[in-house]
């Protein structure tokens, strides 16, 4: 049997660049703040780490999968310390197929769930 291995991280441009711009907006108006004298300077650092910190945080997240002749083995860090496997004894059917997420299912992203239930949305309006 062939062996797949795969790892994904975050590491996308757009995604780089989306972080970058939302963690500016709070470091410019803490910056003022602090200039003006409103925050102490232990308070200016503490937003400033925790700002950093929350925008670096996504980075060290990282899936890491293998499907071999034992099963489907995974790992999503820092969710899970070391792989999780499911055996092939327990997976009834398996295929692989090439599909169109745009017209099957509207696309690439989150599905169902309460956010995304059409029903509670139309009820929301």
């Amino acid at each position: 049997m062939r062996v797949f291995i795969e790892k994904q991280r975050f590491t996308q441009k757009w995604l780089i660049v989306l972080l970058g711009i939302t963690s500016i907006f709070p470091i410019i108006i803490t910056t003022s703040f602090f200039i003006k004298g409103d925050i102490k300077l232990l308070e200016y650092l503490y937003v400033i780490c925790l700002v950093l910190f929350a925008t670096g945080i996504i980075f060290i997240f990282n899936l890491k999968t293998r499907i071999d002749e034992i099963g489907i083995h995974y790992q999503f860090f820092p969710f899970h310390f070391k792989m999780k496997t499911i055996f092939w004894k327990n997976i009834k059917h398996a295929k692989t197929r090439t599909y169109n997420a745009l017209s099957e299912y509207g696309g690439w992203g989150l599905k169902g769930g309460w956010p995304f239930n059409k029903k509670m949305v139309l009820l929301l309006m």
